[in-house]
């Protein structure tokens, strides 16, 4: 059984709309829709956020950022990462492809 918390958001009016438009079209609560939307992103901007920035530097009582263009500029650079990390991999499972259909195999 999943547990949940109930939070507090602070979000901009047309975002708010938006999302009330999405969640009314698709028969969706607001909550489950925020959540859906949210699973897809969150674990992998976690994952490469612990990879690239030291354990130290991660602490709980740094200011928290309000202004959209700060937090949108530091989610484009983790999505960036991310892009980057995903490219690698292809390039790696491509090469290991690639070499299983060469034909003779080296193992």
């Amino acid at each position: 059984m999943s547990t949940t918390t109930r939070i507090t958001m602070t979000i901009p009016n047309n975002l708010l709309s938006d999302l009330d438009f999405i969640s009314r079209s698709l028969g969706l609560s607001r909550s489950g829709l925020i959540c859906e939307i949210l699973s897809g992103n969150v674990s992998s901007i976690r994952e490469i956020i612990e990879l690239s920035i030291p354990p130290d530097s991660l602490d709980s009582d740094s200011p928290q950022l309000r202004k959209p263009e700060k937090i949108r500029s530091y989610i484009d650079s983790i999505l960036t990462a991310v892009d980057q990390h995903k490219s690698n991999l292809v390039f790696v499972r491509d090469d290991l492809l690639g070499s299983d259909r060469g034909g003779q195999n080296e193992h």
